[in-house]
């Protein structure tokens, strides 16, 4: 899909919304190993996820901004390493922290969920 397309698509939901769609991003980018030939999900994850911060951070709580930003440089690095570093066992705490990052968001959802933002 089209950025500019991704991103009118994306922009509809609210912002608490949009933060569950990043968790489920992390979530896919967490479980998937490229040994099973999965790099270019990992990828598209990877990128939609940056985006997704880049478009929500301005609406996002500021508790979360700090998080947001931190995501957003761990999903460059995975960009920047490639399959190879991705299928190292060093990668193992880095998939950890992209579970914990989902469910960290996930919860935040149900905890905020219909109260304003």
């Amino acid at each position: 899909m089209h950025e500019s397309q991704l991103m009118s698509r994306y922009k509809q939901d609210d912002p608490l919304t949009r933060l569950v769609n990043l968790a489920a991003n992390l979530s896919r980018i967490a479980k998937t190993r490229p040994v099973t030939g999965n790099w270019s999900s990992i990828l598209r994850d990877a990128r939609e996820g940056k985006y997704f911060i880049e478009w929500t951070a301005l609406d996002s709580p500021p508790v979360l901004l700090e998080t947001l930003q931190t995501i957003q440089l761990r999903l460059c690095q995975i960009e920047q390493a490639g399959p190879d570093a991705w299928g190292d066992p060093k990668s193992d705490p880095l998939r950890r922290q992209m579970r914990e990052w989902s469910d960290q968001l996930v919860a935040f959802y149900l905890e905020h969920k219909g109260s304003p933002t």
